[in-house]
């Protein structure tokens, strides 16, 4: 479920060219009760994963 303020994620109309773009960064990673691609349990490791990723929202 997204929670989005009221007024604050639409546009009201047609964006124009003058409009600047935002870019935002999404991963989703499912985290395999832990288990890295070596199958050694390891939240850390996830955990390292998913901050060098740069991502801004992440969904788990």
């Amino acid at each position: 479920m997204f929670i989005v303020p009221l007024g604050s994620a639409f546009a009201n109309g047609p964006l124009e060219a003058s409009d600047k773009a935002i870019s935002l960064k999404v991963m989703s990673y499912n985290i395999h009760h832990a288990a890295g691609i070596d199958g050694v349990l390891s939240l850390e490791c996830i955990a390292k994963v998913i901050e060098d990723s740069g991502a801004e929202i992440i969904g788990l």
